[in-house]
């Protein structure tokens, strides 16, 4: 997913090797990718609240998605956080921007807590191209989620 994220900033900003665009600061962007796995296809109304530095941030979706919905079915309090929906009516990827030391994740499903965890990220150095002088920092980790089953 975040190589995505580097291919698409590349192709939009054009890419580092050609010798009409350079490298631009923004060819990446800094950030922590959260997989949201196992019963988030689950049906129902579901919050995702994140916590960075103190700040907490809410990101709400109803799964199954309706016809026509798409990557911004889930609404968030900041845009700082985005939540996209993944295979399967599922609910995805959650997308921290910045390079935060602690994010704290707490994940509801029609308002009972089903998860919780802590994740201190360990970045990495990420670069559009090969030749590119810009680096963007990233990490990546998965939560998987219980069962819900009413």
């Amino acid at each position: 997913m975040r190589k995505a994220i580097v291919l698409l900033a590349g192709l939009a900003l054009g890419s580092c090797g050609d010798d009409d665009v350079e490298c631009e600061a923004d060819s990446c962007t800094d950030g922590f990718f959260l997989t949201l796995g196992g019963s988030s296809a689950e049906s129902g109304i579901w919050t995702v609240r994140v916590n960075v530095g103190g700040e907490e941030v809410t990101c709400v979706t109803e799964l199954p998605l309706q016809d026509g919905e798409d990557d911004t079915a889930a609404e968030c309090s900041n845009p700082a956080v985005t939540l996209s929906p993944g295979p399967g009516n599922s609910l995805g990827t959650l997308f921290v921007f910045g390079t935060a030391e602690t994010i704290s994740i707490v994940v509801e499903r029609d308002g009972a807590e089903i998860a919780r965890e802590v994740f201190r990220p360990d970045y990495e150095a990420i670069r559009a191209a090969e030749d590119c002088p810009v680096a963007c920092r990233q990490a990546e980790a998965t939560l998987q989620l219980p069962p819900t089953f009413p």
